[in-house]
Formats: structure tokens, sequence, C-alpha cells
């Protein structure tokens, strides 16, 4: 029974940790330089933002990234002491689940902050720019049925 449960969370940890590297806009490791912001830059190219909009939600969007670091950050350190857990002949099964009630709230912070950067986005869209979003976001919607996730 307990070598299920150890399975069933080793299983989660792995699922989880390659579910946030792919989704991820930031280094996958500690040490390793920030991936460019070449999804904004298209974005705002695309929306044809003006310098103000694009200022605006630029800064806004490399705070969150340098919140995202943050996060990845006490991931790892998370994720290190959830593994030495798992390694003692008998690890404590609450403070495992403890961990990962972590990581999951770390996931959806960013989550979070993501989402909102998104609606701070189109509050200062005009009319024409938030049809233009609304097509892009269409079009992204189509790539994924399709199996292939187009960035913006």
């Amino acid at each position: 029974m307990n070598k299920k449960i150890m399975l069933l969370i080793l299983g989660f940890m792995l699922t989880f940790s390659t579910f946030t590297y792919a989704y991820s806009d930031h280094p996958p490791f500690p040490g390793m330089p920030p991936k460019p912001l070449d999804k904004l830059e298209r974005l705002t190219k695309e929306l044809s933002l003006t310098p103000d909009q694009k200022a605006k939600f630029l800064e806004n969007s490399k705070e969150i990234e340098k919140q995202a670091i943050e996060i990845e950050y006490s991931n790892f350190s998370l994720r290190d002491k959830m593994e030495n857990e798992l390694a003692k002949d008998v690890p404590d099964s609450k403070l495992i689940y403890k961990y990962m009630e972590q990581l999951e709230q770390n996931f959806l912070k960013m989550r979070f902050a993501r989402i909102n950067n998104i609606i701070e986005l189109k509050k200062m869209l005009t009319p024409e720019q938030q049809k233009k979003f609304k097509e892009l976001i269409s079009e992204r919607k189509k790539h994924e049925k399709k199996g292939f996730k187009k960035p913006f």
C-alpha cells in the first residue's frame, strides 16, 4: 500500500514538473539565462500597440516573469525536500502532501498573475485592437485543437 502511494506521488511529481516546464516562459533551471520575451514582443507588434501601451504591458510582463523565476526557485527547493522525504525508509506522507499543496499554490499564483496581465492588456486596447486580439486567440485555439500550441 505504501509503495503504491509513493509511486503515485512520484508520478505526480514527474507530471507536474514536466507540465510546469512546458508552459513556462522563464529558465527551467537555476543559473540558466531567462528566455527572451519574444512572445510578448510579437503580440505587441500584431496588436500594433502604441509606445505607451507597449511599455506598460511589457513592464507588467517583466515583473510577472521576475515573480515566476522566484517561484520556480522555490519550487526547486520544495521538490528537493519532497524527494528527500520520499527517499527515507518511512516517509511522512503529511509532509509530502504539504509540499505538493505548496507547489500547486505556486502554480496557481503564477497562472492568476498571467491572466490578470492579459486582463490589464485588454483594458487598455482600442476597439480595433480588441478585435485583433480576439482573432489571435481564435487562431491559437484552432492550432491547439490540432495538437499544436502556437504561441502568440
